[in-house]
């Protein structure tokens, strides 16, 4: 009778103990990004690093459509992020941005005729440049 007892307390304070742990370690969920930030410079800004995900694993699996395809939105994306910086972060990130568009142009052509030693080269390439525009880029300047 008193072991019962003993195993019945034990197993409340597993018990509690285990809830106790989940309450506190639960995960959360990431906060909700409204559709407004994405017509920010900031918003913009991640929209086109986040290209480079899509891109190597697109190559990864030979999809040439999905690069070819990728680069009219990769072209938008960067004349919507140079409208939405102002003049000064502009100028500082002209030069980056112009070799990302032509990287874009490049890579739609070869992704779009299949050439693989072309294709792998202009994303690198692409992907070069995306980490110069993540160093350069100030986001609170525009």
């Amino acid at each position: 009778m008193k072991s019962n007892r003993l195993w019945i307390i034990a197993g409340s304070v597993v018990a509690l103990i285990a809830l106790t742990i989940l309450i506190v370690v639960r995960v959360q969920k990431p906060p909700e990004v409204s559709a407004e930030f994405f017509q920010t410079a900031e918003g913009t800004h991640m929209q086109i690093q986040d290209l480079e995900t899509v891109l190597t694993q697109a190559l990864n699996y030979g999809n040439f459509e999905a690069i070819h395809d990728h680069m009219y939105y990769a072209e938008g994306l960067i004349q919507a992020f140079q409208s939405r910086i102002d003049p000064a972060q502009l100028e500082d990130l002209g030069d980056i941005l112009n070799n990302l568009s032509r990287a874009t142009q490049e890579l739609d052509y070869f992704a779009g005729r299949g050439n693989m030693q072309a294709t792998h080269a202009g994303v690198r390439k692409f992907v070069g440049l995306l980490h110069q525009l993540k160093s350069a880029y100030r986001p609170g300047d525009s």
